[in-house]
């Protein structure tokens, strides 16, 4: 076991020479140099040094930097200069010192009054809140004069009992004045296994000369015992030393001292790196020393050197939590948990694997299972491809031979359809050299035949999946085989004996036939010898003419369903030619299920001289879960719900508790939900006292400028809001499951990295959450400036929408929203753009606006909005993603809109400067302006 020992740092102390900055971040610097992980630190006391909360403030953000290089955590204790000593009761303090008898009659009032260590106190529960890696000592007043938690994620099982030296310090005379109680030392140490458990003592003092010769002595007896602690740290002296202290039985302690990391100290300064070895008993030490000369601390080999000690022979190694899937047979300490949101995306996902980690069927598959056609429309990541792999044979065959039933009948019996999955973007349709082909026709009877050739083999390859059903006999393959000959024009077909047989030599012709194709098309380009190519496959007779006869052939009741995903690849053309077979109304036979990108769809089939319609033809889905609600149930296709089952599914279908449910598995932060509250009373008491103009009731206010309240409250007093819980993770995540799987995937990891494990029955921190929330709102814009957002899909304007334009749009937008949550304005709750001005399909701003909707930077409202000037009329309204909200600093409450023209699109994405320019000159405020309600 590893640990960082530090103490004494005097954050606020006067520094004429400047020179606290410089030791403080060379700590830092030594700490990364010198590759120090600790398992555990210690911080003995005096973080500040006249106990001021500027002067904690500063002293948490030095922690935090070491706590982020040793990955480990944190036990704090108070000094004597973390207390205020101008709120000390001294008469009470300094007579309690006496005798046993003072101080037992004087505790209840110390404790009932201790206002000088108050700021102490009040800080460290604020950081325990903001950090998941600070042990949570100190959290109670009676824990003013001792405090103990058992530490999780140890290499061994360890305790560390925390007791306050300081709690009677009121002026610079402590000295034999102080004490240590030893009625909470022993009620800690009761909690304590000495021969189980490394029990560690943390205190700011070294026991002499500092504390008074009585207590002293009985504290010393305390830690000298056999059922005693192991190890006692301290610092205040800012010397360095290593000391053992026996009682009559050879049993005792081991007491390791801190230096000081201050400016102008006296003393040296020094700091401590231990590794605890049971095995041998020793504590091995890294003493570093700071020097003058360089400015820079070094290890100091004179005083670093092994020290023996009484050590738990018997302690427990804590388990090793390791990423990967359960060892069987191996005990719990073994155990490598995996982590359960790790499967993304459906694409690639193992057939039996998707209803278990994915589908929640009772939401909404039955949405696209009439027999008709649909077009599933969503942005990249809303379900489109979940729902066509779950209508898959390959899917629906898996759920039906887990129930022990036969596939073929159960799909006769049930009439459940038989559905063909093709993933186009994996096929090759949308090259560039069929733009070679100058006749309209040739170039779709060449996309129809390579069409019909795939879907053909994706069909035969389908069909393996029933090949084991009683009704499929040696007679029915060979029949399928005849006419397979006959629609491929293959004798060879004739011969198969085995199913194996037919489905390998299908491939084998249909990927042959799509090779001439496309070497074809490869002897049109400049410099080619073409080569002459006649397709004679067509996907309405050689293809829907196949589905026929199956259907009739196995004795299905049911339409196939034919499942196209990434519909949005092909070329308008290409649409065209797939929906003129679509609009024949064959439903008996084939029904097609389109996923497609939102704004994906080329060409639209009603019209003149069209006949495919939406409505009559076919039902088009729009997976706009945003309009549906995250977190509030208004009626089908719920996502909130529909996310929390597919997390239930998945915490099943792993390794983890069986009785661990997703619903408590994130913690909140709960102390911002404390700030909240006293935010919320202190809104009130101004709503109540505030006259002129204001809402008609404080409720009304409160839901409308809530949350702009609260976040001002925390700019302004310097607090970092942290993104946790259950609802913030589904509001974040914006209605798109691949956000929220990408979400939780990135927290559990950096959790099981962090040593937690699903069997400590402890929800995952809220700091471990924000952090990994932070930086996957980051990379969104990370990621995409490292990709171009492709135009050509859905706009005839010439030039491109490059991915800078987007990273520019979206940090321009991040501020203006930002510069109106912490303005002065009365409705800062803001994460919407409604834009005005007439579109055409060739105009940049909507250009602009549609690869950002794409892309999902921005998410379309379904309903458009009443212009502030009647004459503007309905608005196209876009809000931001809430994945960006973590970058800006944003709240999750999606209410109200700022009205910006084309030309502010334009800008935003072209010039973010001139945007800010432009919204400032309109006399929006900036993010320096404090809220016009003073009382907060």
């Amino acid at each position: 076991m590893k640990i960082l020992h530090l103490s004494d740092v005097h954050f606020g102390q006067p520094d004429h020479d400047e020179e606290q900055d410089r030791i403080v971040d060379a700590v830092v610097e030594a700490v990364r140099e010198h590759g120090l992980s600790a398992d555990l630190i210690i911080f003995n006391g005096d973080l500040a040094y006249d106990g001021k909360p500027t002067q904690f403030a500063k002293g948490e953000h030095w922690l935090k930097r070491i706590l982020e290089i040793t990955g480990g955590r944190i036990a704090i204790c108070p000094g004597n200069h973390d207390i205020q000593r101008g709120l000390a009761d001294k008469d009470t303090l300094r007579l309690a010192h006496n005798s046993s008898e003072n101080l037992r009659i004087s505790k209840s009032k110390i404790a009932s009054s201790h206002a000088h260590l108050s700021p102490f106190f009040q800080w460290h529960r604020q950081f325990v809140d903001a950090e998941d890696k600070v042990l949570p000592l100190w959290l109670d007043d009676s824990n003013l004069f001792a405090s103990s938690i058992a530490v999780e994620g140890m290499p061994f099982k360890s305790r560390v009992i925390a007791i306050n030296t300081s709690v009677l310090s009121c002026d610079n005379d402590d000295k034999g004045k102080l004490i240590a109680d030893v009625a909470a030392l022993n009620r800690e140490l009761h909690l304590s296994k000495a021969s189980e458990e490394l029990v560690i003592v943390i205190g700011h003092h070294a026991l002499r000369p500092w504390l008074v010769e009585w207590n002293a002595a009985k504290i010393e007896s305390l830690l000298g015992q056999e059922t005693g602690p192991h190890l006692y740290f301290h610092g205040h002296n800012h010397e360095v030393a290593a000391k053992g202290f026996t009682n009559s039985s050879g049993q005792g302690v081991a007491i390791l001292e801190c230096g000081a990391c201050y400016q102008g100290s006296a003393w040296a300064q020094y700091f401590n790196h231990y590794e605890i070895d049971l095995g041998l008993s020793e504590i091995r030490p890294q003493v570093f020393k700071f020097s003058n000369d360089s400015g820079k601390w070094f290890v100091d080999n004179a005083i670093s050197r092994p020290i023996k000690a009484r050590l738990p022979s018997n302690a427990k190694l804590s388990p090793i939590v390791v990423l990967g899937h359960p060892v069987q047979g191996e005990d719990d300490s073994q155990v490598k948990f995996d982590n359960p949101f790790d499967d993304i995306v459906t694409n690639s996902t193992e057939p039996h694997l998707i209803p278990k980690l994915f589908v929640d069927e009772n939401n909404f598959i039955n949405r696209v299972s009439n027999p008709i056609d649909t077009m599933i429309e969503g942005q990249r990541g809303t379900g489109k491809t979940m729902l066509l792999r779950y209508l898959s044979i390959d899917v629906q065959s898996s759920i039906i031979k887990s129930e022990g039933r036969d596939v073929l009948s159960r799909l006769i019996e049930r009439a459940i359809p038989f559905g063909v999955y093709t993933r186009l973007s994996n096929a090759g349709f949308n090259r560039t050299d069929n733009e070679l082909i100058g006749d309209d026709s040739r170039r779709e009877s060449l996309f129809g035949h390579r069409l019909a050739l795939n879907l053909i083999s994706n069909t035969i390859n389908s069909l393996n999946y029933i090949s084991d059903s009683k009704g499929f006999t040696s007679d029915v393959f060979a029949r399928i085989a005849n006419f397979l000959s006959r629609t491929l024009r293959e004798p060879i077909l004739k011969d198969c004996k085995t199913w194996y047989d037919i489905q390998l030599e299908v491939k084998q012709i249909c990927d042959h036939q799509i090779q001439l194709v496309d070497e074809h098309m490869a002897s049109l380009l400049p410099g080619g010898d073409p080569i002459k190519f006649n397709p004679i496959f067509s996907i309405d007779v050689s293809f829907v003419g196949l589905l026929g006869y199956l259907k009739e052939f196995l004795g299905l009741k049911a339409p196939f369903y034919l499942l196209l995903d990434d519909f949005d690849v092909l070329s308008a053309q290409q649409q065209t030619a797939v929906f003129r077979v679509a609009a024949d109304r064959n439903l008996t036979v084939c029904c097609f299920k389109y996923g497609i990108m939102t704004l994906g769809q080329k060409t639209i089939m009603a019209g003149v001289d069209k006949t495919y319609r939406t409505g009559d033809d076919y039902e088009h889905i729009m997976l706009t879960w945003l309009d549906r609600g995250l977190s509030k149930n208004r009626g089908p296709g719920n996502y909130r719900k529909t996310v929390l089952e597919i997390a239930k599914k998945r915490l099943e279908a792993s390794n983890w508790p069986k009785d661990l449910k997703f619903e408590t598995l994130l913690d909140t932060w709960r102390h911002g939900s404390k700030i909240r509250a006293e935010v919320k009373d202190l809104a009130e008491i101004t709503y109540n006292t505030r006259k002129g103009k204001k809402p008609s009731t404080f409720k009304s206010l409160w839901e409308k400028q809530g949350d702009m309240l609260f976040f001002r409250h925390l700019r302004k007093h310097k607090i970092e809001n942290r993104y946790a819980g259950v609802d913030n993770v589904v509001d974040l995540s914006s209605g798109i499951f691949r956000q929220f799987l990408e979400m939780n995937s990135k927290i559990v990891s950096a959790a099981l990295d962090s040593n937690w494990r699903p069997t400590l029955k402890k929800k995952i921190g809220h700091e471990i959450q924000n952090s990994a929330i932070r930086e996957y709102s980051s990379a969104m814009l990370r990621i995409l400036g490292q990709t171009g957002g492709d135009t050509s899909a859905i706009s005839g304007i010439k030039g491109d929408v490059t991915s800078l334009h987007l990273v520019n749009l979206a940090n321009s937008l991040i501020w203006l929203f930002s510069s109106r949550l912490y303005g002065d304005t009365d409705d800062g709750e803001v994460t919407a753009i409604s834009v005005k001005g007439a579109f055409n399909e060739v105009d940049l701003a909507k250009t602009i606006l549609d690869v950002a909707v794409r892309e999902s930077i921005l998410q379309r409202r379904m309903i458009d909005y009443s212009a502030k000037s009647f004459d503007d009329g309905k608005l196209p309204t876009f809000y931001l993603n809430k994945r960006l909200a973590p970058k800006g600093n944003l709240g999750m409450k999606m209410q109200g809109r700022v009205e910006i023209s084309k030309e502010d699109v334009i800008l935003a994405a072209t010039d973010p400067e001139k945007f800010k320019d432009r919204f400032r000159a309109k006399g929006k405020s900036d993010d320096q302006n404090q809220p016009k309600l003073e009382g907060l």
